[in-house]
């Protein structure tokens, strides 16, 4: 009897540590220090939009390699093209102020050489928050999971 108890916790606990090491590797297969990868919508707020929350498997994705990029919405390539990151100043989001960056990494994204649109961008962690505007002047954020490192 002794010995089916100890079998049975051995069991188990050999289990909890596969499942550990399953779910180790998965986070380790999604991390990532970069933009590169793929990353989907989590959350949107700001301007005259509600505050909305996106669930897993919404479809609306951004797609980044070393320099081109893919927008996805419901699984549909909605915009594609190339990318650049600079470091450049930040508008705050609800004063409309002009800011030094913060640091000398790079903080914005420049979508195909555009000119006029400000996309700021930041990384925490597996989240990838881009802001655009004021919100005051109807600019907003998006954020996105990482759901993807780069290839």
């Amino acid at each position: 009897m002794r010995t089916l108890f100890v079998a049975t916790i051995l069991a188990f606990s050999l289990l909890a540590c596969k499942k550990e090491t399953e779910k180790a590797e998965t986070e380790e297969n999604i991390a990532g220090n970069g933009i590169e990868g793929t990353w989907e919508l989590s959350e949107t707020y700001g301007g005259m939009s509600p505050y909305t929350e996106h669930p897993p498997g919404n479809g609306n994705l951004l797609q980044f390699d070393k320099t081109s990029y893919k927008i996805y919405t419901t699984l549909q390539v909605m915009q594609q093209g190339t990318y650049r990151l600079t470091n450049d100043s930040v508008t705050n989001l609800n004063t409309c102020a002009l800011e030094p960056a913060a640091t000398s990494e790079p903080n914005r994204l420049v979508l195909d050489n555009e000119v006029f649109l400000r996309r700021s961008f930041s990384i925490t962690g597996s989240t990838l928050s881009i802001a655009s505007g004021c919100i005051p002047l109807d600019g907003g954020v998006a954020k996105y999971r990482r759901v993807q490192a780069p290839k």
